[in-house]
């Protein structure tokens, strides 16, 4: 089972349950980081959930499971852990800058550059718009640059088998 593993409102990551234990015993983790997994209702401190000797205490029959953590008001789990940072997608939105269409791609540039800034400070929505609307544009910038290369490509074709015949 994986547990969801959360320190001073970031997440620290998703880890098994015998990664945590080792994790705990080096020092990596400790007692009063926070931990979450499916079934289990709240986010609860590790030292409650993996306590010296015993599995870790689960709350509820397994007939009834609560939402996994999402983004939410208050952050990812509704509690103090942020979302995941939606990937910028700044390294293709620069090679089809390079290789496919000039303006779109430096419009998906524009708006990869905005989710790390919006991110850091804590306008998630906006990090999340941002990526999206990178990703809408650097695929159009793909798609006409595609395109156009296709046209290049048979034009150059027919001018070369006109200038044969």
């Amino acid at each position: 089972m994986n547990y969801h593993v959360g320190r001073a409102g970031q997440q620290l990551g998703v880890y098994s349950e015998e990664i945590i234990r080792a994790m705990l015993q080096r020092g990596e983790l400790r007692s009063d980081d926070l931990g979450w997994c499916e079934g289990q209702g709240d986010w609860r401190p590790l030292g409650q959930l993996f306590p010296m000797g015993g599995p870790p205490p689960m709350s509820g029959s397994g007939f009834t499971t609560p939402l996994p953590p999402v983004m939410g008001a208050r952050g990812f789990g509704g509690g103090n852990l942020p979302p995941p940072k939606p990937g910028n997608n700044l390294v293709p939105a620069i090679l089809v800058t390079l290789f496919c269409c000039l303006p779109f791609g430096i419009a998906s540039i524009v708006f990869a550059s905005q989710v790390d800034a919006k991110y850091s400070t804590g306008d998630y929505a906006g990090a999340q718009a941002s990526a999206d609307r990178s990703k809408f544009w650097m695929w159009w910038a793909f798609g006409v640059g595609f395109v156009l290369g296709i046209l290049w490509f048979a034009l150059s074709f027919m001018g070369a088998v006109a200038g044969a015949v």
